[in-house]
C-alpha cells in the first residue's frame, strides 16, 4: 500500500497498475505511442490507486472496529461497482449498484440473467425486498413485490400452487410487480406465468420448456439464482439520509410459538398457529404500520 500511494503521488512521473483489467488498455498505449503514457491515463491510474488503498484501509479498519464495538466511532463501508443499472427511479436519473467489498453475499451474487432488458434502480429494490422475504420459508414459495411492498406471499405443497395462492391476494398491484421463487420453474408454471406483465421474475432453476415459454416475452427479466449463502450475521440495516446514514441491528430474532403469549381465552388451533407464524414473517417485511391477513399460509390482504 505504501508503495501504491507514493507511486500515484507521483503520477506526473509515474504510472501505476492496481487492477490486472487495466494491462491491455496501457500496453496498447505504450505500444502507439513508443513507450509514453499520456498524463489523463496516468492520472486515471493514480485515481483507480488511491480508491484501492482507501478501500483496503476501510476495510481493515471495520474489521477492528467492529470487533471492539457493535457501532464503532467511525462507520466505514468501502463498496465497489458491480452493474451499471439502465436508469434510476425515473428515465432521466442514471444509476449504479455498488456492493460493500467483502459481503459474504448480495442481492445478485450468483445470479445469471437468462433472458430481458437491463435491471433498473427499482428492479434490484424491489428485488431486495422480495429475496429477503423469500428467505424466511423453507416450504415451496412465492413472494410478488411492487413498490418495495409484498402484495402476495404464499407458502405450498408446489411452487405452482404457492404463485397462484400469492398472486390471488392482490392481481392489480401484481402487475409489472417483481416475482421470485424457490424452487425451479417448470412449463406448467411458466404458462401461468406468461399470461402476466412480469418485471422480474427470479428462481433457482428454469426447464428447458419454461424458458422457451417465457421468453416469448422480450422485456421480461429472467434471472436464475444459485445463492444457498446466508447474509452475514452481524450485517447491520443501513438507510441513507440527508448527510449521514441511520444504522441498527437488523430484525432477525426467530420468534416461535413458545416465545408468544396467547392473549385470549380461546387458543388457537394448530392451522392458526401455522398461519399466525406466517403472518408473522410476512408482517416483519412489510413497510410502514404493518396489517398482514392470512389465511391457509397466504396472503389475502
Amino acid at each position: 500500500p505504501t508503495m501504491i500511494r507514493a507511486a500515484a503521488k507521483n503520477h506526473r512521473h509515474v504510472a501505476v497498475i492496481v487492477k490486472p483489467e487495466s494491462y491491455d488498455a496501457v500496453l496498447a498505449e505504450l505500444e502507439e505511442s513508443g513507450g509514453e503514457l499520456s498524463a489523463e491515463t496516468r492520472h486515471w491510474l493514480a485515481n483507480e490507486a488511491f480508491a484501492h488503498t482507501a478501500a483496503y484501509d476501510a476495510a481493515i479498519s471495520r474489521w477492528f472496529g467492529l470487533r471492539y464495538e457493535a457501532y464503532p466511532s467511525h462507520w466505514l463501508m468501502p463498496h465497489e461497482k458491480f452493474l451499471d443499472l439502465a436508469y434510476g427511479e425515473n428515465p432521466h436519473q442514471k444509476a449504479g449498484l455498488y456492493i460493500e467489498s467483502g459481503a459474504r453475499s448480495h442481492v445478485l451474487s450468483k445470479v445469471a440473467k437468462q433472458h430481458g432488458r437491463a435491471l433498473s434502480f427499482n428492479n434490484v429494490l424491489d428485488l431486495d425486498a422480495a429475496r429477503r422475504l423469500l428467505d424466511e420459508f423453507d416450504r415451496p414459495a412465492c413472494v410478488i413485490v411492487k413498490h418495495n411492498n409484498p402484495c402476495g406471499v404464499a407458502v405450498a405443497d408446489d411452487v405452482g400452487e404457492a404463485y397462484d395462492k400469492a398472486f390471488a391476494c392482490d392481481p392489480l398491484s401484481a402487475f409489472g410487480g417483481v416475482i421470485v421463487l424457490n424452487r425451479p420453474v417448470g412449463k406448467a408454471l411458466a404458462e401461468r406465468l406468461h399470461e402476466q406483465f412480469i418485471e422480474v421474475l427470479l428462481a433457482p432453476g428454469f426447464d428447458d420448456d419454461a424458458l422457451a415459454v417465457l421468453t416469448r416475452k422480450e422485456a421480461v427479466r429472467i434471472l436464475e439464482a444459485s445463492e444457498q449463502r446466508e447474509y452475514e450475521p452481524r450485517e447491520r440495516d443501513v438507510k441513507r439520509v440527508r448527510g449521514g446514514l441511520l444504522v441498527q441491528d437488523p430484525d432477525r430474532i426467530e420468534e416461535t410459538r413458545e416465545t408468544m403469549t396467547v392473549a385470549t381465552k380461546a387458543q388457537p388451533t394448530e392451522a392458526q398457529w401455522d398461519d399466525l407464524l406466517f403472518a408473522w414473517r410476512v408482517c416483519r417485511h412489510v413497510r410502514s404500520n404493518a396489517i398482514v391477513f392470512a389465511k391457509e399460509g397466504a396472503t389475502i390482504g
